[in-house]
């Protein structure tokens, strides 16, 4: 590996740099990185929480502090405020894509799920903080399914809560009756 490699993994994750270069080659990699570095996209890299790469080849990454998802697409960079036009706290967390090219997006401080379109307008806010049935409780990973459900990973309630794209509760996995159905701390689903 050569040493630009190795200062930008040093500077911005193993993860992220290895996902890029994988997608976009290790030329167009550092392209990327080099322009993050130069801009204040940098700062927003620094606390990144979410990360999702579609099959097409964009970049989302969120931010956990700064309540900002930037968008990367060949090798061009834009960078999306979500706080406060669509969520008061600027907590991001967990971020996917639905099959019709919504986004999903997790805010941590509130325990909200956002669906947005492709130019990040809000077309649904959901849930809150709590313990109740459908409330989440520091959610974090999110995923979507084929079927347009979404499965939000609840780390202090200890489960998956199960919601459709308009925000519907329709179940949890992971707590209640026998032990070994609890989840201790879901980071990933």
């Amino acid at each position: 590996m050569n040493t630009t490699m190795q200062a930008l993994m040093k500077n911005f994750g193993s993860l992220l740099v290895l996902l890029l270069t994988g997608i976009l080659g290790q030329a167009q990699a550092i392209e990327v990185m080099h322009f993050i570095e130069a801009g204040d996209y940098a700062r927003v890299m620094e606390d990144a929480k979410g990360l999702k790469i579609t099959d097409d080849g964009v970049v989302y990454v969120t931010s956990e502090e700064k309540g900002t998802l930037l968008r990367i697409l060949d090798g061009n960079i834009e960078q999306i405020s979500l706080s406060p036009s669509v969520f008061e706290d600027p907590a991001l967390g967990g971020i996917d894509v639905l099959p019709d090219g919504n986004l999903v997006v997790i805010n941590e401080g509130s325990g909200q799920v956002g669906v947005l379109d492709a130019k990040f307008h809000p077309l649904a806010k959901f849930s809150q903080s709590g313990g109740a049935p459908g409330e989440l409780n520091d959610p974090g990973p999110v995923a979507a399914s084929f079927n347009k459900n979404i499965y939000v990973g609840d780390v202090d309630n200890k489960l998956v809560s199960v919601f459709n794209y308009q925000g519907l509760y329709l179940t949890s996995i992971g707590k209640g009756g026998a032990r070994d159905t609890h989840i201790m701390k879901p980071s990933h689903v």
